[in-house]
């Protein structure tokens, strides 16, 4: 009885956020609006343009780590910290609504150097 109804619950539940999953678990729309990340190892601030993907990539074989979250007001409502490698890169994505404030920081050795980019992907 109880499997039973936590099962209906689920299903219920998944049922009236069809759409918010659809919208966040379909590709990338292109065209992307894409920002250069000034330089590393300082914030830099970007509102987000539309609902949709932000992507933050750090350069390659430099990026020791990545650090953003997004604001609401002077609530800090999701924060991604993420670990490069030295032979790599690190990158992350996350959902983000319209007129959301991101604050991101790429860290690395090299002091100063363009530090990536964000990608902002539109909800299609």
């Amino acid at each position: 009885m109880l499997k039973s109804l936590i099962q209906l619950f689920a299903e219920s539940f998944l049922k009236s956020k069809k759409t918010w999953l659809s919208e966040r678990s379909v590709k990338l729309s292109y065209p992307e609006t894409v920002f250069e990340i000034p330089k590393t190892n300082t914030w830099t601030v970007f509102t987000m343009p539309f609902d949709g993907w932000a992507v933050i990539k750090g350069p390659d074989n430099i990026t020791a780590a990545i650090d953003c979250y997004v604001r609401e007001g002077e609530h800090q409502m999701q924060r991604f910290c993420v670990r490069g490698f030295s032979d790599s890169f690190a990158a992350v994505s996350l959902p983000c609504e319209k007129g959301k404030t991101l604050r991101i920081a790429v860290y690395s050795d090299s002091q100063n150097v363009p530090a990536g980019t964000l990608k902002a992907f539109p909800f299609g």
